[in-house]
């Protein structure tokens, strides 16, 4: 369906592109010097493709993850000084959409549908570790509970990890995916501690 619609808004681009080459040409040549006449022309046209390029980007963005959705291996109810220590939720890692956050560390690929795991979090004064162990290079990407998106790759090797600092209180989505495109459904182990990881 996106490859269509990109097909179909590349076809209306170009369909602009002549409209507007014709259309100043017939407009400017009887006014000025034929020189004159191809200089504002080509200033025309690239005009009309730099905005054609805007349109084509607007209309090729990805849709972020949706952190609303349940979540695939579950829920993690958690309040600060938990035990045990971490906590392990065995996920599969992956996905067919690229992770269209922008910022540092976010890359990869994951389902955009619905996140891997929650995590409801009751906070203390300890920092919070979010991180993952697999056999594959992975990724790692928190929606938290303030709203707002953290991304790892390759904290420790090409395991990644999230640390929150001062974490706050509420509902965490957080998506493990893999870095390459066709490794999907991976076996791997979320951890979220209080703890430094022991890698």
């Amino acid at each position: 369906m996106a490859l269509a619609l990109l097909r179909i808004k590349g076809a209306h681009i170009t369909l602009l592109y002549h409209i507007l080459k014709r259309r100043c040409f017939r407009a400017l040549t009887p006014l000025i010097h034929p020189n004159e006449t191809m200089t504002m022309l080509s200033k025309s046209i690239r005009l009309a493709l730099l905005f054609s390029s805007f349109v084509l980007a607007a209309g090729t963005t990805m849709a972020q993850p949706n952190w609303r959705a349940e979540p695939m291996f579950g829920t993690a109810n958690l309040s600060a000084g938990f035990t045990p220590d971490p906590h392990l939720i065995s996920v599969r890692a992956g996905g067919n959409n690229r992770n269209s956050i922008s910022g540092s560390g976010c890359a990869g690929y994951i389902n955009n549908a619905q996140p891997d795991v929650d995590l409801n979090y009751q906070a203390g004064r300890s920092r919070l570790y979010i991180y993952v162990k697999a056999n594959v290079d992975t990724t790692l990407l928190v929606n938290d509970a303030n709203g707002n998106w953290h991304c790892s790759d390759d904290f420790e090797g090409s395991n990644p990890a999230i640390i929150l600092e001062n974490p706050p209180s509420g509902n965490y989505n957080i998506w493990v995916g893999s870095y390459s495109q066709g490794e999907t459904g991976v076996p791997a182990q979320l951890h979220i501690s209080e703890l430094t990881p022991r890698w």
